[in-house]
């Protein structure tokens, strides 16, 4: 059975000051939302998200890490719609596995050579080559709901 997940392609707009040699964004913007994906339950989402119907069906290595301390004016209005709806509704919506990753991060995992995964991050590439956004300044947050 298929779930949704809810995702934005997030990139980033300021750089934060730091000592770090490593530059973070202070700030990010959403410049997709993918609403509603509709994605059958696969190796991908399981293993690397925890995206599963089943808690044992993937151990994700970017599982449940939250929303991230900044995150777009997009993903705070989506979390603030659900919070209304979850009290308007008196329980819990279903939803789950709030995360995100990097492309950074998410490019030093094996990645998918086919399927949605794929085009979705075949777009993010094609929406780099014209931006010149660096794999550290491009995100996705996402949200899974049954």
């Amino acid at each position: 059975m298929p779930y949704d997940i809810t995702c934005w392609v997030e990139v980033g707009t300021e750089p934060m000051k730091s000592a770090s040699p490593k530059v973070v964004p202070a700030s990010w913007v959403a410049i997709k939302e993918l609403s509603h994906i509709n994605f059958r339950p696969d190796c991908f989402s399981a293993d690397v998200f925890a995206l599963a119907k089943h808690a044992d069906e993937g151990m994700g290595i970017f599982a449940d890490r939250g929303i991230p301390g900044n995150p777009s004016g997009a993903v705070i209005d989506f979390l603030a719609a659900i919070e209304l709806e979850t009290i308007a509704d008196g329980g819990d919506l279903g939803f789950m596995g709030h995360t995100y990753v990097t492309l950074l991060e998410l490019k030093r995992i094996a990645l998918p050579s086919s399927g949605q995964w794929h085009m979705l991050l075949q777009k993010i590439a094609a929406f780099q080559r014209e931006s010149g956004h660096a794999d550290s300044e491009v995100r996705l947050v996402l949200i899974g709901d049954w």
